[in-house]
């Protein structure tokens, strides 16, 4: 994970840098969490200028790399997983999970209060706020908003970031990753099952559940349309809605 200040807008409407590296086996599929909890075992640090990364494993020493030195860097991947690894970069759009809706996954911060509070009550656990960040994953978390507000931007509600438009996709479908502990790739039982029965008994009547086939969903697929290239979004930026930046139609 990351944190950075501000972000470009690409032309495809994903954010300069966002998930630019992919993992890959021999037959070209991905290689991620969702396929192998090893991936939670490795540790990444990369330079301001996103020129090198440091790379380290439970068994393997932090070894710095450019990120152009692709051979060698495959070569560390394979001896941690224990087969060939090839390591790819798209910096055009990167490599989102959903491919109609590439833009930043947005969440508000008392979304994640909210969960984290529905774990401490059902299982005793305390998550802090940057372990749910790791587990979820969000590129934007908004402050200052009541939770799960970016449900009622699904499948088309748009708000600005500053200058930037962004339009709301679907609801993020979660996998087993989110209920794995970040560092060590081990699973919190009735996790799923927890944030699944809460999400059902307390989503906004604001919500088009046409799109909740399951409710085992938390973050915002978006969409970013291509005339906000090269426009920043910044930490701080205000958060208008549509009507609040047009005004209301009489």
């Amino acid at each position: 994970m990351v944190e950075v200040n501000q972000a470009k807008i690409l032309s495809s409407g994903a954010l300069e840098h966002d998930r630019e590296f992919a993992l890959f086996d021999e037959q070209g599929k991905f290689v991620h969490a969702k396929r192998t909890k090893e991936i939670h075992k490795i540790f990444t640090k990369f330079s301001d200028d996103f020129q090198f990364v440091y790379l380290s494993t439970d068994k393997i020493t932090e070894t710095k790399f450019e990120l152009s030195e692709n051979k060698i860097i495959n070569d560390f991947f394979s001896e941690h997983f224990g087969f060939k690894i090839f390591m790819k970069q798209n910096t055009a759009q990167g490599f989102p999970d959903d491919g109609n809706s590439n833009g930043p996954t947005l969440i508000s911060e008392n979304s994640l209060i909210e969960v984290r509070n529905w774990i401490l009550k059902e299982q005793n656990i305390s998550l802090s706020i940057e372990e749910m960040v790791k587990r979820f994953r969000p590129n934007l978390i908004i402050a200052e908003t009541k939770a799960f507000w970016e449900d009622e931007l699904i499948h088309g509600g748009i708000i600005y970031s500053g200058e930037v438009m962004i339009q709301g996709g679907k609801a993020t479908p979660r996998c087993v990753v989110p209920t794995r502990d970040s560092t060590t790739g081990e699973a919190m039982s009735g996790f799923a099952k927890i944030i699944t029965e809460n999400r059902k008994k307390t989503i906004s009547p604001n919500t088009n559940l046409n799109y909740f086939e399951h409710y085992y969903k938390l973050c915002l697929n978006t969409k970013i349309p291509f005339s906000e290239s090269s426009k920043i979004l910044k930490v701080g930026d205000e958060i208008k809605t549509e009507s609040e930046t047009w005004g209301d139609l009489v």
